[in-house]
Formats: C-alpha cells, sequence, structure tokens
C-alpha cells in the first residue's frame, strides 16, 4: 500500500494510510501512517462502535493537514472495544 501511496503523492493526489502494524508501517514508509491497535481487517474499530470509527476517520482526514515529514507515523491511542465520544 506505501508504494502506491508513494506514487499517488507523486502525482499530487493526497493519501493516508492505515496500518495495523507498526513494524510494517516504518518498513513502509508510506507519505502518512495511521496507526491503529486494532486486529487485523478492522483497522477503524470494532463492527457498531460508530463513535470509535468516526474519531479514526476524523484524525485520518485530520492528518493530511498535520503531517509535513513524508514519512510519518501518527499512532492512535484507542483500544479495542474502547467507547469514546465525539468531540
Amino acid at each position: 500500500m506505501g508504494l502506491l501511496a508513494r506514487k499517488l503523492e507523486e502525482n499530487d493526489i493526497i493519501t493516508v494510510t492505515l496500518n495495523m502494524f507498526l513494524e510494517v508501517a516504518n518498513l513502509v514508509q508510506a507519505p502518512r501512517t495511521i496507526n491503529t491497535n486494532f486486529v487485523f481487517g478492522a483497522p477503524f474499530g470494532d463492527p457498531g462502535n460508530t463513535g470509535l470509527q468516526l474519531k479514526v476517520i476524523k484524525e485520518s482526514l485530520m492528518s493530511i493537514k498535520e503531517i509535513d515529514e513524508p514519512g510519518t507515523i501518527i499512532e492512535l491511542p484507542y483500544k479495542w472495544r474502547q467507547k469514546v465520544k465525539l468531540d
């Protein structure tokens, strides 16, 4: 995914990748990466947990403005099955 993200960025298409394995994110070095601590196949959080899913989406989109250095990884603090309130 990181290779595709870099190619898209070369063509002025902004990307944000979600990753659940920090080791892989460090190896791939995509332009912008959000690392979550969720299970494989559920990068936005557990099913039905709308508050958590929306928080991950919101922070992923906000990273477009926040990340200036290519290869930056933001680790989100959320845990699997954590209930969060929307802002």
